[in-house]
């Protein structure tokens, strides 16, 4: 044998060189990863909570009374506009001073009518002439009318003789509650465009429902001290002379 191999140390099969152990498996996390914070069940995040609840506008949009109280215009209405342009006037059509037009706010200062889609300003001049009413609960009471029906039939317009006949759930019995808004002209005004009278024959058959914002609590006056004398006299005994 060559020298070098008469050197070289002799490998028998009991002692064969073990293999070579494998390396360890490194699980190497993106960097990412590693700053992340690590959630485990008992620490799982909340769920989201719901969005707020938006102020939905009814199917008609809601009912708003020209104001001319504080303008003081010498004019007979609002008239509507063609767009959201004060110029774009419409020659004929317009909502008179204390009359009712309904529609939705467009959000830019305009409410759009809900019947023919014109616009009609919420200001003029910078001062408020749309002033939107708000709905209240109402309760048919016939404590004072004594009517032998049912309750109270709703009408299509604003006339008592135009009433709601193809339709069961058009009307109110005594005791169950209406919501609408007051126009204050004896009718109550549905979000669907119906109209329900406030009074019967003179008397009243809507009762407003009231509400803890609409309660007033008035402290009483403060009593006045009694005035106390600087001299106390002393007191005397006997009999007067």
């Amino acid at each position: 044998e060559p020298e070098a191999a008469l050197l070289a140390p002799r490998v028998t099969a009991d002692f064969a060189p073990l293999p070579e152990a494998p390396a360890a498996r490194q699980d190497v996390e993106p960097e990412a990863a590693l700053l992340a914070p690590r959630v485990t069940a008992d620490f799982a995040p909340l769920p989201e909570a719901p969005a707020a609840r938006q102020d939905v506008e009814p199917d008609g949009g809601y009912t708003y009374l020209a104001d001319n109280s504080v303008l003081g215009a010498a004019t007979h209405g609002i008239q509507h506009r063609y767009s959201a342009n004060l110029q774009d006037v419409h020659p004929t059509e317009g909502t008179p001073w204390g009359s009712f037009v309904q529609g939705w706010d467009t959000g830019n200062g305009w409410v759009r009518e809900s019947a023919s889609g014109r616009y009609v300003p919420m200001t003029l001049q910078g001062v408020e002439v749309l002033i939107r009413l708000t709905e209240s609960d109402y309760r048919a009471d016939n404590s004072l009318l004594q009517a032998p029906t049912a309750g109270v039939q709703h009408r299509h317009t604003k006339d008592l003789k135009d009433v709601v006949k193809d339709d069961e759930a058009a009307r109110t019995k005594w005791g169950e509650n209406v919501r609408g808004v007051d126009l204050g002209d004896g009718w109550l005004k549905l979000s669907n465009g119906r109209f329900v009278p406030t009074a019967l024959e003179g008397v009243p058959v809507l009762i407003r429902k009231m509400a803890v914002a609409d309660l007033v609590f008035e402290t009483l006056p403060m009593m006045p001290a009694i005035p106390q004398p600087d001299i106390v006299p002393a007191p005397r005994f006997g009999f007067a002379r």
